[in-house]
């Protein structure tokens, strides 16, 4: 008799996210797509659903400025007309943090984690 073993891992992958009222994906969503279906309307909405979609569909939770400019360019999104501005921005509603240790990259936070996962509408003003 052979038994076989399954080795479960506590830091297993999580499936790509899949915004609220949206149809999961059957093949890669696009940068595109993410940022379509994230409910994305600002420039530093669009960096935070870029971002995720690189975290959730590449599983690669760290990036980069220029990173984030590809994927503008790789989504048919304009480059926003300053997007330093937008950067900073995104970085002061605490959406994303520079990585410590390592300076240029970046991650997603826990608050901006949850303004993508609620199509930002989380704490919304009126």
């Amino acid at each position: 008799i052979e038994i076989m073993t399954i080795a479960v891992s506590d830091n297993a992958p999580r499936p790509p996210y899949t915004p609220p009222g949206a149809t999961p994906p059957t093949g890669q969503q696009s940068v595109s797509e993410y940022v379509a279906e994230s409910g994305a309307k600002t420039n530093p909405q669009r960096i935070v659903a870029m971002a995720c979609w690189k975290a959730d569909v590449r599983q690669e939770a760290n990036f980069t400025r220029e990173d984030i400019k590809g994927l503008f360019k790789d989504a048919g999104e304009s480059m926003p007309a300053n997007f330093a501005r937008d950067w900073n921005n995104t970085i002061q509603k605490r959406w994303m943090s520079q990585s410590p240790g390592t300076p240029g990259t970046y991650y997603v936070t826990n608050s901006g984690r949850t303004q993508f996962e609620s199509g930002f509408r989380a704490n919304a003003k009126k």
